[in-house]
């Protein structure tokens, strides 16, 4: 998924429900809350404080990171 196709996919929303966010980051649901736990994925409770909802722009900022990271480990591969 290019990263224009995910932008304009989660501007339709503020947020996601972590099962959302596991569909769109392709991670279980156990992970998103793993990221969400350890601070690598900014998240709040919704009303209520039942459930975990993730902003839009944190999802962007985690892939933009992952992706990042990829290159990295690819350029250091190859040095």
């Amino acid at each position: 998924v290019g990263d224009g196709m995910v932008t304009a996919l989660i501007l339709t929303k503020s947020a996601f429900y972590a099962a959302e966010a596991a569909v769109l980051l392709n991670l279980s649901v156990q992970q998103v809350y793993r990221l969400v736990h350890g601070k690598n994925l900014r998240a709040y409770k919704d009303y209520g404080g039942r459930s975990w909802k993730i902003p839009a722009d944190s999802i962007v900022e985690y892939m933009r990171n992952r992706q990042e990271m990829g290159s990295i480990a690819e350029n250091s591969q190859y040095q």
